[in-house]
């Protein structure tokens, strides 16, 4: 992802809307963190364009081409964007009394989403390199590791 796309993300996450507030649409840029933005806008910001002045292929294609990772809302089974944070806000503001009497009959296990995020390919010498290097303690603070695998119980 290149500089011009995160400093449209920066300015998205700013509340920065000189076209006013962006209406959900069918594709989403996904950020490291694993965030989505729209698409169309997050484009018309690095080519300060207005959204609806140019398609919303453009958009995909040129966020493409600087290496970010575009997904279309259709497949990403029940995702509503922001949804989540608005429906949490507005809980917020319930009484305590009502907010557990919607909370009775919730019990059911919440529904599986896709997410998707960017990935470290991580060369296997470098770290057995630095797991050497560090025998069992954090190289930032020098306590022993806090974390065992699963596998053999070493520390890491």
């Amino acid at each position: 992802m290149d500089a011009q796309v995160q400093k449209a993300i920066q300015e998205y996450d700013r509340g920065d809307f000189p076209w006013g507030t962006p209406r959900p649409r069918n594709w989403f840029l996904v950020a490291g963190s694993g965030k989505l933005y729209p698409a169309k806008y997050i484009w018309g910001l690095i080519i300060n364009a207005k959204p609806e002045m140019f398609h919303t292929t453009d958009a995909v294609t040129g966020l493409t081409e600087r290496g970010c990772l575009i997904v279309e809302k259709n497949a990403l089974p029940g995702f509503k964007p922001d949804d989540f944070d608005d429906q949490v806000a507005e809980a917020l503001e319930l009484s305590d009394d009502e907010l557990h009497k919607r909370l009775k009959g919730t019990g059911a296990p919440p529904q599986r989403q896709l997410v998707a995020t960017h990935q470290f390919a991580r060369n296997p010498y470098v770290a057995a390199a630095t797991l050497r290097r560090a025998k069992g303690r954090c190289e930032e603070c020098g306590q022993p590791a806090p974390f065992t695998r699963r596998s053999n119980g070493a520390p890491y």
